[in-house]
């Protein structure tokens, strides 16, 4: 086989691979999981951890915080 011919064959086989991979139910290709991994974009949400340099904040300090940080999320300013 010439070169040609080995780097189509390559390229079906990854093809190939790539389909199976692809095929709903399928969560195991030679002992790899290949479940999708939801990053921020696809779960949804996020989780965020609020700290403070003040040594003892007021609850209402802390509440101020958050709700600013809840909506420049939101869209807001």
């Amino acid at each position: 086989m010439n070169r040609l011919q080995v780097t189509l064959v390559a390229i079906a086989v990854v093809v190939l691979c790539a389909i199976y991979i692809d095929l709903p139910g399928t969560t195991n290709f030679f002992g790899a999981s290949v479940q999708v991994k939801k990053g921020l974009d696809l779960a949804g949400g996020a989780r965020l951890l609020m700290c403070t340099n003040i040594k003892n904040p007021s609850s209402a300090d802390m509440d101020t915080a958050a709700n600013v940080m809840r909506n420049r999320a939101a869209g807001g300013l």
